[in-house]
């Protein structure tokens, strides 16, 4: 596809306000930002979310046509508010013929978006969904395409999960392929280096984006 600029995909949960402030971030830059929804429970877009091109979705949703959003690849549809039934019927289709699982699905759209945007950065809010995708199909991008993978922690992606023998690996295995993290304390940077991060930390920044103290009003 034709890039308008230097290229970021975010893989972040698409209907979470969170992911809409992070990107509200970037409105107005030189950054050609696209949207990969994590999202596992089906197909929403938080409506805070615009002005990027949106990826893994089937048909356009015509409620955010007034959001500046465009869907790569998508459908022509005219069906207004039946369009995340139309998505879920695609999905589900698609899914019969290739005798895919739902986060084989969702990986596979995945990794089919990377090989054809060739982001020079692709960027990771939050773990256990977004990253555990990213990891599942990582070893089969192309060498070819050259990216930073930038992860920026959500909670206690690392503090609570660590707790749990299944998710250990999953971890480690996706904290080794991350060149940047965006931790949230310095306990956390001493999480990921137990993990066996060797990359470049980031500032640290707050869960939520810090507190302007002159701006609070006191008794």
């Amino acid at each position: 596809m034709k890039k308008k600029g230097f290229s970021i995909l975010f893989i972040a949960m698409g209907d979470s306000v969170h992911t809409a402030r992070w990107l509200s971030q970037l409105h107005g830059t030189e950054f050609d930002i696209h949207l990969f929804s994590s999202t596992p429970c089906g197909y929403r877009i938080h409506p805070a979310i615009k002005n990027i091109t949106m990826h893994g979705y089937f048909v356009p949703f015509p409620a955010h046509r007034d959001k500046n959003i465009t869907y790569y690849k998508s459908i022509p549809s005219f069906l207004g508010s039946k369009t995340e039934f139309l998505n879920r019927t695609l999905k589900f289709l698609y899914k019969r013929i290739h005798n895919l699982s739902n986060q084989d699905f969702t990986a596979e759209r995945l990794l089919k978006t990377i090989i054809s945007l060739k982001p020079e950065i692709i960027h990771i809010l939050e773990m256990q969904h977004g990253g555990y995708l990213f990891d599942k199909i990582a070893n089969a991008i192309p060498k070819s395409i050259s990216y930073k993978l930038v992860y920026s922690q959500w909670g206690n992606d690392l503090f609570f999960f660590r707790n749990f023998d299944e998710d250990i690996p999953k971890i480690r295995s996706f904290i080794s392929r991350c060149k940047y993290i965006f931790p949230k304390s310095k306990r956390d940077i001493e999480l990921a280096n137990d993990f066996g991060f060797t990359g470049i930390y980031m500032p640290i920044l707050p869960g939520n984006g810090g507190i302007c103290l002159s701006s609070i009003p006191y008794n």
